[in-house]
């Protein structure tokens, strides 16, 4: 997404704010900042409705997020608040790489080199996260982000619980189907086990091309569900050349029962150096 066409954001402060990405509950705005003279990214959450009660848990999330404040590469998100539309936004770093699921369209998978590397990296992010008792709970392609020199940093921490608590209809708990850890379909609370599964599946579908439970042909997420609960993570990786240690880590942190998966995101990440 990008069409140039500059946006009144209803934000003090900003200038020159044009859209170049768009979620289910947001779109991004890259932004000039006049009193900082840098860029900035502007995330709007146009999908969300803030009612009385929604507000608490909105700025409760920001805290939390403030908490991991200049944590090596977790994104840097500078201010948030409520616009004049009444609707909420946080103000992050902005990322001229883009996100590594652009990267993967536009140039396809990753070597494995480079995506172990990424993992490392994300995995060391969810860890300090996790040390302050933030939970990622929806770690996927999009919101791993890459500067101008490939950096990866992980961000929209807290935005999948924000969304379940502001959504209009609040009959479905939010999530990606392609990342999801197996016991979020069963309901179960997330945990640091849920994040580790699903970075590792980010893992599997940017170096295999594809999510490891996902087909084109699918037309009902309900299909993909019930691969995430039931089938063995598809052998996808050896044809990429993918080395068999590798393949393992990666298919040992999306086991379907959380005691199988590596005991913390650290571990994980030794796992992948090693």
């Amino acid at each position: 997404m990008g069409d140039d066409t500059e946006v009144d954001l209803g934000i003090g402060g900003f200038t020159n704010a044009v859209p170049i990405g768009r979620g289910g509950f947001a779109v991004v705005y890259r932004a000039y900042q006049p009193r900082f003279d840098r860029l900035v990214a502007v995330k709007v959450f146009v999908g969300l409705l803030i009612e009385e009660g929604t507000v608490a848990t909105f700025e409760r999330e920001c805290r939390a997020i403030g908490r991991l404040s200049g944590r090596p590469n977790i994104l840097q998100v500078y201010d948030a608040g409520i616009s004049s539309a009444n609707k909420p936004y946080m103000v992050m770093a902005y990322m001229a790489g883009g996100t590594l699921d652009q990267r993967l369209h536009s140039h396809g998978p990753l070597p494995w080199e480079e995506a172990t590397g990424i993992g490392v990296k994300m995995a060391q992010a969810l860890q300090a996260a996790h040390d302050a008792n933030v939970l990622h709970r929806d770690v996927k392609p999009e919101n791993v982000l890459l500067s101008d020199d490939g950096e990866p940093y992980l961000g929209d921490f807290g935005i999948s619980r924000l969304t379940d608590a502001t959504r209009k209809t609040r009959t479905n708990v939010s999530f990606t189907p392609a990342h999801v850890a197996p016991e979020i379909v069963s309901s179960a609370e997330p945990s640091a086990s849920v994040d580790i599964y699903s970075l590792a599946s980010t893992l599997f579908e940017v170096m295999a091309g594809q999510p490891a439970f996902v087909d084109q042909t699918d037309d009902n997420m309900l299909i993909i569900l019930r691969r995430v609960i039931n089938d063995p993570v598809p052998d996808l990786l050896a044809p990429r050349g993918v080395p068999e240690p590798i393949r393992r880590v990666i298919e040992g942190a999306m086991a379907k029962n959380p005691a199988d998966r590596p005991h913390s995101a650290s571990v994980f990440a030794r796992q992948l150096e090693a």
